[in-house]
């Protein structure tokens, strides 16, 4: 059983309070003063949703990620430096997704049927016991899904890139990423 929907909020909202330090850290842009309070106000509205787990980490181009669910079903908030915000939704390879200029919109009614379905298609998460996160919201799992779906965005093979690449000819050259990004041990 999950703790009550405050102290989830409580670790979530602690989560965000070093999302500018973890950014340093991995040498990440820092993320501007209206992502940080538009991921700190989504944070609370999907609370009032959905109380439930959610991590908040840092993405390589300066985003906020707010990420819920686990195993194959999620719904992921990327908010971004100048305001928008991008919502992508897995429901066990049922892929959706929306794209906000302006994240005074949200949540919309987008965001919560994705989070009504994510609810209704999965138990809630158990945190573990050592940690209190869930199993599968380990360093480094957010960077590694949000470099698939910015390569997956950018229509390239989530596996490539065009750096190092003869740029005349777009052949990407294959980057293997290394365990530790992938958030393994």
């Amino acid at each position: 059983m999950l703790p009550p929907a405050p102290a989830l909020l409580r670790a979530a909202s602690a989560d965000l309070a070093e999302v500018e330090v973890e950014a340093q850290e991995e040498g990440y842009p820092r993320p501007t003063r209206l992502s940080l309070e538009t991921a700190a106000r989504l944070l609370r509205a999907l609370y009032s949703i959905s109380p439930r787990r959610y991590e908040a980490y840092p993405m390589p181009d300066g985003e906020i990620a707010l990420h819920g669910g686990a195993r194959g079903r999620s719904v992921i908030l990327y908010c971004k430096p100048h305001g928008g915000v991008l919502c992508l939704v897995n429901l066990e390879g049922a892929h959706r997704r929306a794209a906000y200029d302006d994240a005074a919109l949200l949540p919309d009614a987008f965001v919560r049927e994705a989070l009504e379905d994510l609810d209704r298609t999965t138990p809630r998460e158990q945190p573990t016991r050592s940690t209190g996160a869930h199993p599968e919201a380990r360093r480094g799992y957010g960077r590694a899904a949000g470099a698939f779906v910015t390569a997956v965005l950018r229509r390239e093979s989530p596996r490539c890139s065009t750096a190092g690449s003869d740029a005349a000819s777009r052949r990407p050259s294959v980057v293997r990423p290394s365990p530790e990004r992938l958030g393994r041990e």
